[in-house]
Order: structure tokens, then C-alpha cells, then sequence
């Protein structure tokens, strides 16, 4: 059973670890569907421009929003370093775009990942002035963001599966496991409380629901949902910055049957056990505090709690959608689903000006 729970560690940290080269797409598509106002930024999760298998980020995505007539910059910021150097680069990056586009009044619509929501949310603090006017951002979704942090890198088991990792994401061409360990431990519950201190907006401060059954978990309120205002250059006038987020959830017998694709090696009572020691989380309890206003059964997506992915005004769930089916990735048994909720998101931006 120690076996294979360090297996199926490692496959999900693994898959954690992701991102590609910096580009940019748009214009002449078929329709007009992903035809935003304002550019579309797909924001990256860990292991910058490395995708596990060397597969895309963000796979059905960017050629949808190029066909349906839209424009999207996919900025490179690095594969390890901290969501504050990241979101700093970002900045750089997007005010660069403007420059070199001619132009100066751009806002952007920001698409985070994993840890790509949390460097949208740096973005956003260091473009907003005293006044809560961002000269950047008009937009902000993330998708499976850790905004509580995640109980993987406390696990007793985390700093032992190091090798097997690393054998695991090596055709992405990570060689150091203490480099992905760390930035891994940046995510940590701990750690997330001292970012969230910096970066207080969107989020409620303690709502990861994994912190030894000390579970809270509540949307956001209407305080707690205000990002600040970005200033339309066609009207001249101030507009709220809309914040969004999602996630996916899975089920505990059917993420056995995606990890290791076989359900009669380990029986449920087992890999419900697994699953506790992993996420630090009874999946049934923290569901029992969700079921109120979410659907699902289950208490996170395989690497990021439900609860503490909650950022200003929230989606809800997509079940059977594990953290890389959000957004299409390698393996999963969502793939559909999850790239179906960014177009649908993305939709509801250019129905709303943005």
C-alpha cells in the first residue's frame, strides 16, 4: 500500500507541473465566439514552458480562440520561481505587448491555472494605484487555483518521492527535485496564509477546509469579491474589474481508476485512506460543508481543495474533472468539461464588453 501511495503521489504532483513557450495568436476565425474586447492571457501553472510529456498547456484552447476571432498572449514567466517574481514578469510582459502593439490604454482579461491564478492576483496589486484603479487588468478568472494552499507538500511522504518524480516529469526536462519540491512548499497552507496577508483581494482568508478538520468554506462576499475598477478608454469612465473562478472535483474510486487504471488492486476503504493522508482531508466531510450551495461529492480535484480554490465570484464545480482536465491537459477523464467552462467563460466576457 506505502507503494503505491508514493505511485500515485507522485503521478499527481507530476502532473502539477506545466506550462509552454511564450506566444501570441488571433484574429480570422470562422466566427466571432472568442472575439473579446480586450486580449485574452493564459496565465501558467508550475513548471513554466515544460508541460508534462512535453504536451501543450493548454491543449483545444488557443486554436479555439484564434478560429472563433479572438486574441490571446500566452506569456513565458519562468518554470520555479515564486508567483510574486512571476506576476512582476508578467507585468513587464503585458506593458511590453502595449508598447509594441501602439497601444498605451490596453487592459488585458487574465486566465490563470493552478498557480497562475495567484500570479494574476500579484498582477493585479502591483498595476492598482491608491485609488484601486488597475492600468492593466479588466479581467480576472482562475481555474483550480491553490488560494488556501494545499496539504501535498506537508504530506510525510512528499520529500521521499522526490526520485520518482523527477523520473516521471524528466522528458520535460526537470532534472532537480529540490528545485520543484520548493516551489511545491510555496503553496504550502502556511505559506498561502502570508501571501493572501499581501494579496488580501478576492479570497477568504482561511477557507482551504484541510487544516486538521478545522474545515471552513463559504463563497467569497460581495467585500471580499472587489478587485477595484480599470478605466474604459472609450468611455473615460471607471468599470469594476470582474474576478471569477472554478474548479474541477473528482470522485475517489474514479480517480484510482484514471491514476492507476485498475480498480482491483485497492479497495475504496484504501484508497478512501490514501486520499485522507494526500489531501489532509476526509472527502465526505468537507462535502458536507459544500453541499449547500455546490453540487459533488467529493472534496478536491486530486491537487487543489474545492474550497480553496474559491476566488471572487465563484463558478462552482465541474464533476469528474481532475486538476488538469480544467484546462485539457494529459490523461484526463474530463477533457471535454474543462475546456467547455473557459469557452463558456470566455463568451460571457465579450457578452459583457470585456
Amino acid at each position: 500500500m506505502r507503494a503505491l501511495k508514493l505511485t500515485l503521489l507522485s503521478f499527481a504532483c507530476a502532473m502539477m507541473l506545466c506550462c509552454n513557450y511564450a506566444q501570441a495568436g488571433g484574429g480570422g476565425g470562422s466566427s466571432d465566439d472568442a472575439k473579446t474586447r480586450f486580449p485574452i492571457v493564459l496565465i501558467h501553472g508550475l513548471g513554466g514552458n515544460t508541460a508534462p510529456y512535453n504536451s501543450d498547456y493548454w491543449p483545444g484552447i488557443k486554436s479555439w480562440i484564434s478560429n472563433e476571432g479572438g486574441t490571446y498572449i500566452e506569456p513565458n514567466l519562468g518554470r520555479y520561481t515564486n508567483a510574486e517574481t512571476q506576476g512582476q514578469t508578467l507585468v513587464t510582459e503585458l506593458e511590453n505587448w502595449k508598447s509594441a502593439n501602439d497601444k498605451p490604454d490596453m487592459v488585458f482579461n487574465l486566465i490563470g491555472h493552478s498557480k497562475g491564478g495567484l500570479v494574476a492576483r500579484v498582477a493585479l496589486k502591483d498595476t492598482s494605484n491608491e485609488n484601486d484603479v488597475s492600468n492593466l487588468i479588466a479581467t480576472i478568472a482562475t481555474i483550480a487555483t491553490p488560494h488556501n494552499g494545499t496539504g501535498i507538500s506537508s504530506h510525510s511522504d512528499f520529500a521521499s518521492v522526490g526520485r520518482i518524480l523527477t523520473d516521471i516529469i524528466s522528458t520535460g526536462g526537470v532534472e532537480d527535485f529540490s528545485t520543484v519540491k520548493a516551489d511545491i512548499e510555496r503553496l504550502s497552507i502556511e505559506n498561502m496564509k502570508q501571501f493572501n496577508n499581501k494579496y488580501p483581494k478576492g479570497v477568504v482568508a482561511g477557507n482551504s477546509g484541510t487544516i486538521n478538520g478545522n474545515h471552513s468554506c463559504r463563497r467569497p462576499n460581495t467585500a471580499e469579491q472587489f478587485l477595484g475598477y480599470f478605466t474604459d478608454s472609450d468611455s473615460g469612465q471607471r468599470r469594476k474589474i470582474m474576478g471569477v473562478s472554478w474548479t474541477g472535483v473528482i470522485y475517489p474510486s474514479r480517480t484510482h481508476l484514471a491514476i492507476a487504471g485498475d480498480s482491483t488492486n485497492v479497495t475504496e476503504g484504501e484508497f478512501k485512506a490514501f486520499w485522507e493522508n494526500v489531501m489532509g482531508i476526509e472527502p465526505s466531510y468537507l462535502a458536507n460543508r459544500i453541499t449547500q450551495f455546490m453540487h459533488g461529492d467529493a472534496a478536491n480535484d486530486g491537487l487543489v481543495p474545492v474550497c480553496g480554490s474559491m476566488f471572487a465570484d465563484w463558478y462552482g464545480m465541474s464533476g469528474g474533472v481532475d486538476h488538469n482536465d480544467a484546462v485539457g491537459q494529459v490523461g484526463g477523464v474530463g477533457l471535454g468539461k474543462g475546456i467547455d467552462k473557459i469557452k463558456s467563460h470566455i463568451r460571457r466576457l465579450k457578452a459583457n464588453n470585456f
